[in-house]
């Protein structure tokens, strides 16, 4: 309730934290269910965004989209093209609007930047800590010139540098505790040099997020919308 009265949005990202790809139909709706009476119960309001642990909704299992309907979503922040040419210029846009057999539903996908026919990520957590937060900056002021809306996701436990260190695979260790002591710093400069507002405000009213002119170099300059979880 603290964080809603801070203005922030509280989505949901599933019950058990279960790959949609590992579930049924049944167990993923018993999931998202659960998950968003819990929220509404805990913060009085009502939930209706949703993101699939490791962005698990594909072309594959697009029924998911179709529960998400049924049990109250309005919108889903699943579908991450990442590193390919299949994905239209719609994955880089902010939204597009998902059709389902019964009804339909935002698709707020993280944001890409499309470079030489690919589509590479420019604002996850992993990437925001494995880049300079110059070049960071830099991708997202060419998101902003190709008119579109930075979505951007953390994790609570990549701005927690104090952190146990736990053993484990080499990679595994560098993708989980590379820069985290420059995690916040990062995010701080990120919140001062662009303007961000929750999916369902830009959802219900885009132009409150417009790029607007502005005297600083350092404000006022990008549309964006930030997604922890």
């Amino acid at each position: 309730k603290s964080l809603v009265a801070q203005g922030h949005e509280i989505a949901s990202h599933g019950y058990g934290h279960e790959l949609v790809t590992t579930q049924s139909p049944e167990l993923f709706r018993q999931d998202v269910r659960k998950s968003k009476t819990i929220l509404e119960d805990l913060i009085g309001n009502s939930v209706v965004g949703y993101r699939a642990p490791s962005f698990s909704i594909t072309s594959d299992n697009s029924w998911a989209l179709s529960i998400l309907v049924e049990e109250g979503y309005q919108y889903d922040s699943s579908i991450y093209e990442r590193f390919n040419r299949t994905a239209t210029s719609r994955h880089c846009a902010g939204r597009f609007e998902v059709n389902t057999p019964v009804g339909s539903l935002w698709e707020v996908p993280p944001s890409t930047l499309r470079v030489a026919g690919f589509h590479i990520p420019v604002a996850g957590g992993g990437y925001f800590r494995l880049f300079p937060y110059a070049v960071s900056k830099n991708l997202l002021r060419r998101l902003e010139s190709h008119g579109a809306t930075l979505v951007m996701y953390l994790h609570p436990w990549e701005i927690d540098s104090q952190q146990p260190r736990m053993d484990g695979p080499w990679l595994s260790q560098a993708r989980h505790y590379m820069n985290l002591d420059r995690t916040e710093s990062r995010l701080a400069a990120l919140v001062e040099d662009f303007r961000f507002g929750t999916i369902a405000q830009f959802l219900a009213r885009p132009e409150i997020l417009a790029p607007q002119k502005s005297n600083s170099d350092n404000q006022g300059r990008l549309v964006g919308t930030a997604v922890r979880g």
